[in-house]
């Protein structure tokens, strides 16, 4: 009851809850706290809850303190000052986008929507730096298989899940447009050059 009485004090007088959800199993004298709350009780809920209707919401708390009000925007203006603005929004999507490839359904919808941004906010931040979400997927599929390549972690098969395409055929094709050759040749390649260790000393 100690919570109802705390609620109520800052709401209108006569506030009541529509319903209240209570955890503990139903009492012999269950009736008695509908009488006392004026509302429905019901229990065994997994959790405890006053149900209020949605017009509460617009009233002003009896409890209200303006000068604390003006304390706590001021901070939270503070904290917003420091989200990243729309400006690093190209940074933050070269940043996410590595970790969403994997997902053959991977799309400029998704990545807004994990950016917190529409989606046509992010193809117009996309645009002002002269790239298309196509071309920045493209991108961070070629700059992810040449390091995993250079890497050994995973094969071929393997990279090519890993980078959402469809087979290792379509990813073979697309490495072939980026680097004039297979990932298996370029593995290849890679492998014959000199590396830093190999280099005779005098």
């Amino acid at each position: 009851m100690g919570a109802t009485k705390r609620i109520r004090s800052v709401l209108p007088r006569g506030a009541t809850p529509r319903a209240v959800h209570l955890m503990h199993q139903a009492p012999a004298n269950a009736a008695e706290y509908d009488r006392l709350l004026g509302c429905p009780v019901t229990f065994g809920h997994p959790i405890g809850e006053f149900v209020f209707d949605a017009s509460f919401l617009d009233l002003p708390l009896l409890s209200s303190n303006p000068t604390l009000c003006r304390l706590v925007r001021r901070h939270a203006d503070e904290l917003l000052a420091r989200v990243p603005s729309d400006q690093d929004l190209l940074v933050r999507a070269r940043t996410l986008l590595p970790m969403l490839l994997k997902d053959p359904e991977q799309s400029l919808v998704n990545l807004a929507d994990q950016l917190g941004v529409g989606e046509r906010t992010l193809q117009r931040k996309l645009a002002e730096h002269g790239i298309t979400y196509e071309e920045l997927l493209d991108k961070t599929r070629e700059e992810h298989a040449i390091r995993s390549l250079e890497s050994g972690a995973l094969s071929v098969q393997e990279l090519a899940y890993e980078l959402g395409f469809s087979s290792t055929a379509a990813f073979s094709r697309a490495f072939r447009r980026w680097r004039g050759m297979s990932p298996s040749e370029w593995q290849d390649a890679h492998a014959r050059r000199p590396q830093p260790t190999d280099i005779p000393r005098e």
